[in-house]
């Protein structure tokens, strides 16, 4: 598997122009990917639970994965798009 040389992909970047991440999410970023976490953890276990009893279970797994992706993901975009921006203004 290869990474592509753009840390940020250009699905993230787009959306972030567009801004679905408030302003006060992308100060807080840190506070934001530990409050993705307990969410993401909490879905996968909340679906893991449910999965044995009701067929809506393993419908949870998406969701916990994505909380967890961005969770994982959204402090390394704030650094890049932070070094770019002052790199820009140079």
């Amino acid at each position: 598997m290869s990474s592509s040389p753009d840390p940020v992909p250009l699905l993230i970047r787009k959306l972030l122009t567009g801004s679905p991440v408030t302003p006060w999410e992308w100060r807080h970023v840190k506070g934001v990917a530990a409050e993705r976490t307990v969410v993401g953890v909490l879905l996968a276990v909340l679906g893991t639970l449910c999965g044995c009893r009701v067929w809506w279970g393993p419908a949870l797994s998406p969701p916990a994965a994505l909380a967890l992706w961005f969770a994982r993901e959204m402090p390394r975009w704030k650094q890049v798009l932070e070094a770019e921006h002052s790199l820009q203004a140079l």
